[in-house]
């Protein structure tokens, strides 16, 4: 109810009032991406980028049951505007400890209890639609169309459909097919991602951020240059299949697409915009228009390398047992990622029944997998100890040894010797490579005595886990008229 109220006087202090002929026009902090947004029977913006057309006039809308009534995105009351320019912390930086999210925003207030709420940023356009009504509504229906240049190509992962369920039913795990936009009909369903490349100009990623308590969108062909959500209606009925791997299939659903709270935002509709391929990978708009994190205290949280394989009997070939979910099979993982440095490897689906997971398989031993983990898990990968040595790195700048250092020092014995019991593994070392870890056991437990005299005359250092990474930083804001919390 606060915020219902907080949105309806928002709109009252708008800056500009809106006239029915008025097109409301957003542009990016580079300016080089341009916004319009107007209403026509509906509402309607476009998107340009370095003046040519990304995305032509595309509909936005909503419908939804309030006590029994329909109600729609109105015409534009009113709008305001505001710069956000913030600084994000990564509680789990991967390539960035603190992520810049700096964009134009556009607040449209429309009647019937709607606000489309609008970001431009230099590397894409994202939308929202909020809502602001007393009470649950349902929703029964949203448009989200996407109009693209015409000739435009797209890679689209079609959904083939189970026999058994209907489209929605899927593993995300479809090919790729680069096709004609208006090659696709609407019996084309994908899911997203989707990349749309116009003949000219830059490349349009199609994604969503802030996905929750709503179904995720699907985009179906209309046989134009275009695309258009589609979503899935809220299931009544389902039911368990059998097999080693079991699914859960709706067999009914509802003609609505979700009951939620009256006052919500949904989820933000985006259009990556990105002048290369290259370009792709690194956009973290999602990231940036999320929620912020509720957890709390992320301390506890840190990231880890480790190898994932689903499919042991396909990659893990010429060994003289049999490949699979088995103890031997991931004895042989456990030691290659001892070798190659990654902390962790994962035991996917097959290890257990799927349904109860203390009903472990035959073929695996848990406790035989974890003692050896265990085992392995106290040394240090050879090729780690050789890039600490060559780079001077065996002691630390207070003169201690590393703690790598001391626990390979202290396991230097038996660093030749295999930890798994499984011979087939471990190959001996050539000769030269052989006097090559001699000398390096050599040159460790020297390093580990004069750790070990150092140490007698320190206090110990405190222990903590970083990662690799400093410590967090506070949030750090630019000045900006506004900021914003995501």
């Amino acid at each position: 109810m606060k915020k219902a109220i907080f949105t309806g006087l928002g709109c009252m202090l708008c800056v500009f009032v809106y006239a029915a002929a008025d097109t409301v026009r957003l542009a990016s902090p580079d300016g080089r991406t341009n916004v319009a947004v107007w209403y026509e029977n509906g509402l309607k913006y476009n998107v340009l980028h370095n003046g040519m057309p990304l995305l032509a006039a595309s509909e936005i809308d909503m419908a939804v049951l309030d006590g029994g009534v329909r109600k729609r995105i109105g015409r534009i009351r009113a709008v305001s505007r505001r710069k956000v320019n913030e600084r994000i912390p990564v509680p789990i930086p991967e390539k960035r400890r603190v992520v810049v999210n700096k964009c134009n925003e556009l607040e449209i207030c429309c009647r019937n209890n709607y606000v489309v709420r609008f970001r431009a940023y230099d590397d894409g356009v994202a939308y929202r639609i909020e809502t602001g009504f007393r009470d649950s509504v349902l929703v029964v229906g949203e448009t989200a169309r996407f109009n693209f240049p015409a000739m435009s190509h797209t890679y689209f992962p079609r959904i083939t459909c189970r026999a058994d369920a209907d489209v929605f039913h899927t593993a995300f795990e479809e090919n790729y097919s680069c096709v004609r936009v208006d090659s696709l009909g609407p019996d084309a369903f994908g899911y997203l991602p989707v990349l749309v490349v116009p003949e000219r100009g830059a490349r349009i990623a199609v994604v969503e951020s802030d996905l929750e308590s709503y179904p995720g969108m699907f985009l179906k062909g209309c046989g134009g240059p275009s695309l258009e959500g589609v979503f899935a209606g809220y299931p009544l009925e389902w039911e368990q299949t059998k097999g080693e791997y079991p699914d859960v299939i709706v067999t009914r659903r509802a003609d609505y697409i979700a009951r939620v709270e009256g006052t919500r935002n949904f989820p933000w509709r985006i259009a990556v915009v990105a002048e290369e391929d290259r370009d792709l990978p690194g956009n973290d708009l999602v990231y940036r228009l999320a929620s912020p994190s509720r957890i709390g205290d992320t301390s506890w949280l840190h990231g880890i390398k480790g190898t994932d394989e689903w499919i042991p009997d396909i990659n893990l070939y010429d060994v003289p047992f049999k490949a699979g979910v088995n103890t031997a099979s991931y004895k042989y993982y456990i030691d290659f990622a001892a070798r190659f440095g990654f902390s962790h490897i994962m035991l996917d689906a097959g290890w257990s029944n799927v349904t109860d997971l203390n009903d472990i398989s035959p073929e695996i031993d848990i406790e035989e997998l974890r003692l050896a983990a265990q085992e392995r898990r106290s040394q240090l990968p050879l090729h780690k100890l050789k890039e600490k040595l060559a780079n001077g790195d065996a002691s630390d700048d207070n003169g201690e040894a590393s703690e790598e250092a001391a626990e390979a020092e202290a396991s230097a014995e038996e660093a030749a010797e295999p930890i798994v019991e499984a011979p087939f593994i471990f190959e001996e070392l050539p000769e030269e490579e052989a006097a090559a870890v001699e000398a390096l056991e050599t040159e460790l437990a020297e390093a580990a005595e004069e750790a070990a005299e150092a140490a007698s005359a320190a206090e110990p250092a405190q222990e903590a886990e970083t990662d690799g990474f400093a410590e967090p930083a506070g949030s750090e804001t630019e000045d900006a008229e506004d900021v914003v919390k995501v």
